[in-house]
């Protein structure tokens, strides 16, 4: 079972809980990254979505030495979201953190993460600043965006700031990876599964299926349904996760592509991923949600065609439509209405961002490129601290 809170303690223990499939690759990279923490009382729970290369040979041989790290291996395929609910259902930690395995988190991010925890008892959880790297095929990295330009010191937000802004432009999709009470995240999974995966109806697409079962809409549905007890949380810089872009694309198979009905097919999903979650949980934001993604998606078939010369084939135009068709369906006059009404504006503001300089600036090399982030003078992944 999951542990409780662990406020009444001053070093709770805190699972790292991961999931993957077919990571020989990299999943040393993470291992090394947990196993390496500065605070030590961690648990680092690794589940199989039954890989076929030599991940679980990689793992054994760490888990030999440590033990500290749990392998699960299950006996079939089911996918990222039943793997995701199966981690979280075996940690056995206070707190619970996910991290992507072909990503890392840096030396320090569990004790400022439990630092800025036990500081803030009444916080839903406290979400990291995420640090994008690119790999290179020579194995070097380097660091191409970052949502935080310096140090921002932990402060606090409320639920409602959140689901305000969530479906936003403001990269809250970050909270998936928030730490959190274990218990928690083991009920939001929990719910996320049964409502997202296991309870579509016959008529869902083969489509929607399979992305469900790759749990995507996660990282819009699980923390808002945490938050539904709590009244705030933290965002804290200290706290870097280490996003990686591989170069041989990334290893969900969720790319939706970049011709415009594939752009607007993944607006039309994560509308889709944020309907139950606002009518069920936080229904007071449903509305202004559905107007603001409804401005957003034609807003971009508005830009779209700028950015691309016109290139578009027609077959992709009438492609564009029918999904637009599906994606306004259940919308009201008076929601239609009010997101037209809000496409201009909108569209200029979204201008204006991409034409002015970016006001935040990458950390420098000598921040991001140091043994904090296993990353060495030479751009290269290691775990020495020296």
């Amino acid at each position: 079972m999951n542990g409780g809170a662990g406020q009444n303690s001053t070093n709770p223990k805190v699972s790292i809980c991961v999931t993957f499939f077919n990571a020989e690759r990299y999943i040393h990279r993470l291992i090394e990254s947990c196993i390496n923490q500065t605070y030590k009382n961690i648990e680092l729970v690794l589940v199989d979505d039954e890989s076929t290369d030599r991940s679980r040979e990689i793992i054994q041989k760490y888990a030999a030495q440590d033990s500290r790290i749990s392998y699960y291996l299950n006996e079939k395929r089911v996918g990222l979201a039943e793997s995701e609910l199966k981690m979280f259902r075996v940690a056995r930690g206070d707190y619970s953190i996910m991290v992507g395995a072909d990503d890392w988190i840096a030396r320090n991010y569990v004790e400022n993460g439990v630092r800025t925890f036990l500081a803030h008892p009444e916080a839903a959880g406290i979400i990291p600043q995420v640090l994008w790297f690119s790999e290179l095929e020579n194995g070097t990295f380097n660091l191409f965006d970052s949502r935080f330009d310096t140090f921002t010191p932990p402060r606090s937000f409320s639920a409602g700031w959140f689901m305000r802004n969530s479906y936003k432009p403001y990269n809250l999709f970050v909270s998936a990876f928030a730490m959190v009470r274990s218990a928690d995240y083991a009920n939001a999974m929990e719910y996320f599964v049964e409502r997202y995966y296991l309870s579509l109806p016959e008529s869902a697409s083969s489509k929607l299926r399979h992305y469900s079962k790759m749990a995507f809409g996660m990282d819009i549905v699980v923390f808002p349904y945490i938050l539904t007890n709590y009244k705030s949380f933290m965002f804290d810089s200290s706290m870097k996760y280490v996003k990686v872009s591989l170069p041989e694309g990334q290893s969900n198979n969720l790319d939706f592509g970049r011709s415009l009905s594939q752009v607007v097919e993944q607006a039309w999903y994560q509308l889709h991923a944020s309907t139950p979650i606002f009518k069920e949980k936080w229904p007071i934001y449903y509305q202004p949600m559905k107007i603001f993604k409804g401005a957003d998606v034609l807003s971009t078939v508005l830009i779209y065609p700028f950015k691309h010369k016109f290139q578009i084939a027609r077959s992709d135009a009438g492609h564009t439509f029918n999904i637009l068709r599906d994606f306004f369906r259940d919308f009201s006059v008076w929601e239609m209405f009010s997101a037209v009404c809000y496409v201009i504006p909108l569209t200029l503001k979204r201008a204006v961002y991409f034409l002015m300089p970016k006001s935040g600036r990458l950390p420098s090399e000598n921040t991001a490129y140091t043994s904090n982030f296993f990353l060495n003078t030479k751009r290269s992944f290691s775990s020495s601290d020296l």
